[in-house]
């Protein structure tokens, strides 16, 4: 019985065998030339990023010395005014001059005030709006409020009174605080100050007057007083808003406890005025918690869902942190 023949392989032209060589190689250099692309891109995006941070932190840097350094030095200069060992507030009221002029050249400063070790207080803050002069009580005119306490230990008297001045310095109006039983002594700018030969900066706390939150720089005047100025949290977060390049930008100062103490949002950053607690990085931006816990690989950083290019540094006043939308 005849055998059945066994079918020939088929085989194909040699152009169709060049076509899918041919396109195999092409898919092959698409995918290697994609890849290398993809890095090349990455690494530009980081090296650019790199720089903008960079360039930031250097901004950030010069913005924050310049907010601190001339109160510092205004504090050097005032501290040798023989007006500041005044004993009474005649004599203390020199001081509205030249403490005004500084609060106008300085306009991050809330107040520039005097503690005595008897217990006195003489306080120039500026009026630079109608919501503090209403806060305040102050007539409508009203440039600058000074506030003056001064204690008669023998008499076992408190005379706190509020003196408020115009633009020219002119007294317009007064306002008596009979149940004021604030005590510079007891604050933590005046003792910390009396016990240091150089300035010191305070933790964030509520100031007394406005409930503002912020901090004092603060220095000892000869045997007697302490020298300080007030700045919000407001004034130093609004040093950091201009930093943001782009709306998915996200910047912020940190102390060394993790709480935020400078954010574009001021808005967010207390989270009980009465206390003075701060909200915490992570609690303010989740991002901010995981480059903090060290989970951002060469300055990238997957959160959310989403891809950022993060940046965190060491300065002065703290850590500054950064973060942008990849």
């Amino acid at each position: 019985m005849p055998s059945t023949p066994t079918p020939a392989l088929r085989r194909f032209p040699l152009h169709i065998h060049i076509s899918v060589m041919f396109t195999l190689l092409m898919l092959l250099t698409g995918v290697i030339l994609g890849i290398y692309n993809y890095r090349q891109t990455t690494r530009i995006i980081l090296q650019s990023s790199e720089k903008l941070f960079q360039r930031i932190e250097q901004d950030v840097r010069g913005d924050l010395k310049s907010t601190y350094e001339p109160i510092r030095h205004l504090l050097r200069l005032l501290a040798g005014d023989p007006a500041t060992q005044s004993g009474n507030l005649e004599q203390r009221l020199a001081l509205l001059r030249p403490f005004s002029q500084s609060l106008q050249d300085n306009p991050n400063l809330a107040s520039l005030y005097l503690g005595y070790a008897d217990g006195d207080f003489f306080m120039v803050r500026p009026l630079r709006n109608a919501a503090i002069r209403n806060q305040r009580q102050a007539p409508a005119d009203s440039a600058y409020e000074v506030w003056s306490i001064e204690r008669n230990a023998s008499a076992g008297r408190i005379h706190s009174q509020s003196l408020f001045f115009d633009s020219q310095l002119s007294m317009i109006g007064r306002l008596e605080h009979p149940q004021d039983g604030y005590d510079p002594r007891n604050r933590d700018w005046f003792s910390n100050a009396r016990s240091e030969t150089e300035q010191i900066t305070t933790e964030p706390y509520v100031f007394y007057s406005t409930n503002n939150v912020g901090t004092t720089l603060a220095l000892s005047s000869g045997n007697m007083a302490v020298l300080g100025a007030d700045l919000t949290l407001e004034q130093l977060s609004s040093t950091l808003a201009k930093h943001r390049v782009t709306p998915d930008t996200e910047i912020a100062l940190l102390d060394d406890q993790g709480n935020v103490v400078a954010y574009p949002d001021s808005e967010k950053l207390v989270l009980d005025k009465h206390s003075a607690r701060l909200i915490k990085a992570n609690a303010l931006n989740p991002v901010f918690g995981a480059l903090l816990r060290g989970q951002a690989e060469n300055g990238h950083l997957q959160s959310q869902g989403r891809s950022w290019i993060t940046a965190s540094n060491r300065i002065a006043e703290g850590w500054l942190l950064y973060t942008s939308d990849a």
